[in-house]
């Protein structure tokens, strides 16, 4: 037990703080010691080396989720992210923003065992081409396909669905927001379940609806209310009725302006006669109708606002059914692991974003309602890059905590702490408290650095402090009678003509020097942010890893193309094949 316990005990001396660095020579010995051993080996989330000439390779085993805070161009991708996509055994989900991920580990992670691959399953969603991945690797997701109407919670699912679509604006006045979610949840239960969109069930169809509402119906609508009308006319029993004008419509729910029929107002109507889901669907489109129609425009608006990324042809072909369809029931099926890649260019990463967030609501909904364990025998690992880009998702903040039970570990990468407490201000503080391991280089903003700081502790330095001293004695006093009669007496012996005054003063100076030596003891910051700065900067190659059970660290970077690790990479690679097939 540590002596931190013994900390105020009467006549005990115990340390102020304990921090401490894992040095390089106590990784090595730690990595029998620490539950998840420190050494890499097939199925660890890769770290680094020690920044030693040994060049210990380090690995994390751990069922918690990672974050990385690594600043602009600092390297994630060649030191991080890369080279663990170039061995993990598991199933992977990666979220790729410039298409680099895919387009250098694609290849290796669906290559066959044989020939130094790891036999995966490969799908490529990439909407704008930007990894130039082969055609035979894109892939389609259809989450309107994946709905069961049958199953008591399709209601939820739904929910799911709408929830990622909408991106919350002002907390303050969530009115406008909730209301637009119903509105798109409502939408998307009407249309898997009216037999009218059988063929057309998607997203897009979905987004039409919210431009243009059901012109199909407003066209039926008319139709008949003009075979009602003449049948009327017709009737002898109306030969006496006056009709008015010729711009009167039986429609009361007309359009004033074209005195036509309103196609999104007769969708309202479809949606009131809908006997699925009467209060998602019917309940929905009634509180519509009786909304001003102010009130009810806002709502439109922002049900539009926060779908516009579906009105893109790309976005459309990756949501729709054209490409190679997948679900991600196969992330945990796959005996060997399957890989996605999520490709959006940087550029509409702001624009586009919904749809990742669309993709990740779902992963989460797949991997908790297959509880299962993955086959291949490893977690399934989400690296989300560009983590705040996704912005606040419920699912994400509910389900950090509980995924490793479903067989799936979360690693966020993210710039600054800033972006984290922007996206999750009640609970960034919990996430990173309940990291399993925080990896952290090339940081510069005094946010992010002070959180470090304090993150890695305060431990005890003892400084030795010198005293100098110096005094100096100053006295005079006039001479004895004897004293001067021996001076008068030595007058005498002068030498030619000079002469000198005889002094009859004594003067007598003493001077003490004092040294002294003591050692005190304080307390300090393990690492200050300016330290954290410079010493981890992007150049050093260095990085800080916190660990839950262990020392923090201090590791050398590996990038992926370095030369020497090549067979490194490809025997981890075969090690891991031989052991799925012990399994």
């Amino acid at each position: 037990m540590s002596g931190v316990f013994e900390r105020g005990r009467t006549g005990d001396y115990k340390k102020l703080a304990s921090a401490r660095w894992a040095y390089p020579e106590g990784v090595r010995k730690g990595a029998s010691h620490y539950e998840g051993a420190l050494k890499y080996e097939p199925g660890k989330i890769w770290l680094g080396v020690t920044p030693d000439e040994d060049e210990f390779p380090v690995g994390w085993k751990d069922d918690r989720h990672l974050v990385t805070i690594a600043g602009s161009r600092a390297g994630k991708g060649r030191s991080a992210i890369i080279p663990n996509l170039l061995i993990y055994p598991g199933s992977v989900i990666c979220i790729d923003p410039k298409g680099e991920n895919a387009r250098f580990t694609a290849a290796i992670r669906a290559a066959p065992a044989e020939e130094g691959g790891l036999g995966q399953r490969v799908y490529v969603f990439d909407p704008f081409n930007s990894s130039e991945a082969p055609e035979s690797t894109k892939a389609c997701f259809n989450p309107l396909a994946l709905l069961n109407t049958s199953e008591e919670d399709v209601v939820e699912r739904v929910g799911i669905i709408a929830d990622s679509m909408v991106v919350q604006t002002d907390a303050k006045d969530a009115h406008w927001d909730e209301t637009a979610r119903s509105l798109i949840e409502g939408l998307i239960l009407h249309v898997i379940t009216s037999p009218d969109f059988k063929n057309v069930q998607s997203l897009k169809t979905v987004r039409e609806l919210l431009l243009h509402g059901d012109r199909r119906a407003a066209a039926q609508k008319r139709s008949q209310e003009f075979v009602n009308v003449t049948t009327d006319i017709d009737s002898p029993e109306n030969d006496d009725v006056e009709y008015p004008d010729d711009d009167w419509k039986p429609d009361s729910q007309s359009d004033p302006e074209t005195n036509e029929i309103s196609p999104f107002l007769a969708l309202l109507e479809e949606m009131i006669s809908s006997e699925a889901f009467p209060n998602s669907i019917a309940g929905l489109a009634q509180s519509l109708l009786d909304m001003a129609p102010e009130e009810r425009g806002s709502v439109l608006s922002t049900a539009r606002r926060n779908t516009k990324f579906l009105d893109s042809v790309a976005i459309n072909r990756v949501l729709g059914n054209s490409l190679r369809p997948f679900s991600f029931d196969i992330l945990k099926k796959a005996v060997h692991g399957a890989t996605v890649y999520l490709c959006l260019p940087t550029r509409y990463l702001n624009t586009h974003a919904r749809w990742l967030r669309l993709m990740v609501a779902s992963l989460f909904d797949a991997m908790e309602r297959n509880y299962n364990q993955p086959k291949c025998g490893h977690p399934v690992l989400a690296i989300f890059d560009e983590f705040p880009v996704l912005g606040y998702l419920k699912s994400v903040e509910t389900a950090a905590g509980y995924l490793a039970g479903y067989g799936m570990r979360l690693w966020a990468i993210i710039q600054d702490i800033s972006q984290l407490r922007r996206d999750y201000p009640k609970s960034w503080e919990t996430f990173l408290g309940n990291a399993g391991l925080i990896q952290f280089f090339a940081n510069s903003d005094y946010s992010t650095l002070e959180f470090l700081s304090k993150r890695l502790g305060e431990t005890e330095v003892i400084r030795e402090l010198s005293t100098k001293g110096k005094s100096e004695g100053y006295t005079e006093q006039d001479l004895s009678e004897d004293d001067k009669r021996i001076r008068q007496r030595d007058k005498s012996t002068r030498a030619g003509f000079f002469e000198h005054q005889v002094d009859t003063i004594s003067r007598a100076t003493k001077v003490d020097c004092t040294e002294s030596q003591t050692e005190h003891v304080f307390k300090t910051l393990l690492m200050t942010p300016g330290e954290i700065a410079y010493e981890f900067r992007r150049i050093s190659q260095l990085q800080g890893v916190i660990c839950a059970d262990a020392p923090p660290m201090y590791l050398r970077r590996v990038n992926y193309d370095r030369k020497d690790f090549q067979e490194k990479w490809r025997n981890w690679r075969m090690q891991s094949n031989r052991s799925k097939k012990l399994r």
